[in-house]
């Protein structure tokens, strides 16, 4: 679930104003479908690529940074 937070928290002006939480249908989904360790990784690997989308296109350090990370997460499970 922390993957998931992270997911609503990254490139979110929202975080400095108000409470950003996943829902509780979502909660629920991941305890009750990730029993195996495919299953965790299948949602790691989704929640990575909705992370990889919402980098901001523009060139710059951070986003830099952030993309290299992305594809060291992407190899481990490849």
């Amino acid at each position: 679930m922390a993957i998931a937070t992270l997911v609503q928290l990254y490139n979110n002006p929202l975080v400095f104003t108000s409470v950003v939480k996943i829902r509780k249908g979502l909660a629920c989904k991941l305890m009750l479908n990730c029993s195996d360790i495919k299953q965790v990784e299948y949602y790691f690997c989704l929640f990575i690529n909705k992370i990889e989308k919402k980098i901001s296109t523009y060139s710059n350090i951070n986003n830099k940074h952030m993309q290299e990370l992305i594809n060291k997460m992407k190899q481990l499970f490849n």
